[in-house]
């Protein structure tokens, strides 16, 4: 048993040049992994098999939930994964699967195919600041070479966090909800249909513009009851998905279109929210910039 690249290019190159190896990417929800295998018709291993191990890999990354098995003398292999009791996967029909020839392949939904090269890096991203939230992301695909699979969709990085993937190959892409007068620095990485991620791009950075007018609140829900013989409305709702570029202060209640009262946000809250969006060390922002977000008002109530 060997270890695999970090950089899946430079291990097909590998495998390629000395025409031996194989290497066998997995993903899987069981607590451990093993490979009961068999390399060039020779004796199976014992049961379970061999532990896999998580991937090293950048294009099949551990944070994935990627594994692998390296074997790097095997010409060929088969094999069936198991959890070292009785959960196995083997190829369609109850057989074993087969590799009859050296290389790096992906084993997936009852499939055990070749791996494509990666796509190639992203060119010209440029970053704009449209207001005080929204930053438009531009891009150019990656020049498409000998043995790389088409690219599916991209995978948008921002300050080195991985917030969203693109439907389909448009290189375009605009990110919303975010703080004003704020420094963000964002990348992206080409994905084939295969789900291999390719290198990112060359980072670009932004800064975002004076705050703007909040959307409007989400999922308002309305119920009534009766309480002290009195018909009592209650309301709740969530948080825009975009405040503008600053934290919400107040909400107006209207009834038939005019104000009849105003919910102020919690002082506390403000502060959290506030205190997300000062410039902090890359690390710290990284996650302190997300408190907004995942915030919910909707426990929030209001009687009349």
């Amino acid at each position: 048993v060997g270890s695999c690249h970090e950089s899946l290019r430079e291990h097909l190159a590998e495998v390629q040049d000395k025409k031996m190896g194989v290497t066998v990417f997995y993903k899987s929800c069981w607590g451990r992994t093993y490979a009961h295998c068999c390399a060039q018709e020779d004796r199976w291993s014992e049961l379970p098999g061999v532990a896999l191990e998580a991937s090293p890999c950048h294009a099949f990354s551990q944070a994935e939930d990627w594994l692998v098995l390296c074997l790097p003398y095997a010409r060929s292999l088969e094999l069936v994964m198991n959890d070292g009791g009785r959960g196995w996967d083997k190829a369609p029909g109850g057989k074993n699967y087969k590799v009859m020839t050296p290389g790096v392949f992906v084993l997936t939904h009852g499939h055990l195919d070749p791996v494509a090269l990666p796509p190639q890096q992203p060119q010209n991203l440029t970053a704009e600041a449209v207001d005080g939230s929204r930053v438009q992301l531009l891009w150019e695909p990656p020049a498409l070479a000998d043995g790389e699979a088409p690219v599916k969709c991209y995978r948008i990085f921002r300050n080195g966090r991985l917030i969203g993937q693109t439907e389909t190959t448009s290189c375009y892409f605009l990110d919303i909800n975010l703080f004003a007068f704020t420094d963000y620095e964002y990348s992206v990485a080409a994905v084939n249909g295969q789900d291999v991620a390719g290198p990112l791009s060359d980072a670009a950075s932004v800064k975002t513009k004076l705050p703007g007018l909040p959307t409007a609140p989400r999922n308002l829900r309305a119920n009534t009851r009766k309480e002290h013989g009195s018909l009592v409305v209650s309301l709740e709702w969530e948080p825009p998905a975009d405040c503008g570029g600053a934290p919400v202060a107040s909400y107006e209640i209207l009834r038939d279109g005019s104000v009849i009262d105003i919910y102020e946000v919690p002082n506390a809250r403000i502060r959290s929210e506030a205190e997300a969006a000062k410039p902090l060390d890359p690390e710290a922002a990284a996650a302190r910039r997300w408190v907004r977000s995942t915030c919910s008002y909707s426990n929030l109530s209001w009687f009349k």
